[in-house]
């Protein structure tokens, strides 16, 4: 393995352990063992109102070529990151209040692939093989059982 690719798979371990953290860190935070609990929407705002600028930041001293959009690009990331982020991550605070840890990210984590196909297809018109929507049925009935018994 290349040095580069090595670095790279470091870096995605890395990555997956910290993002890992994140639904316990946050049912941990809404329900501590003592002290007051946050609620979880005022963290997930604060976590992104901290890590916002501290991104562009870091691509303004890296890529700053990144950061010159148009108005329709401004447009288009502003409805993604409404939908990607704001929608996203606060039914993700909403839901660690009623499941466990465990059901949060095997619902979430198992079925976003899916959701990822089935969105590429609707917006892109991107093709579905002729196993995908069985094959996503098979998995979304196995997470089903999975979740419902965990």
């Amino acid at each position: 393995m290349s040095r580069e690719k090595l670095g790279a798979a470091v870096l995605l371990v890395c990555c997956i352990a910290i993002w890992g953290v994140n639904a316990v860190a946050l049912k941990a935070a809404a329900r501590p063992t003592s002290g007051p609990a946050f609620d979880a929407l005022f963290l997930s705002g604060v976590r992104f109102t901290v890590c916002a600028p501290l991104f562009a930041l870091m691509l303004w001293r890296t890529r700053p070529e990144l950061l010159r959009l148009s108005r329709k690009e401004v447009r288009l990331y502003i409805v993604f990151g409404f939908f990607s982020l704001f929608v996203g991550e606060m039914l993700q605070a909403l839901a660690v209040r009623y499941t466990s840890v465990a059901n949060l990210t095997l619902v979430g984590n198992g079925t976003v692939s899916l959701f990822t196909a089935l969105w590429a297809w609707a917006a892109f018109k991107e093709p579905l093989g002729r196993l995908t929507l069985p094959g996503a049925a098979l998995a979304l009935v196995g997470v089903g059982v999975i979740a419902s018994h965990a």
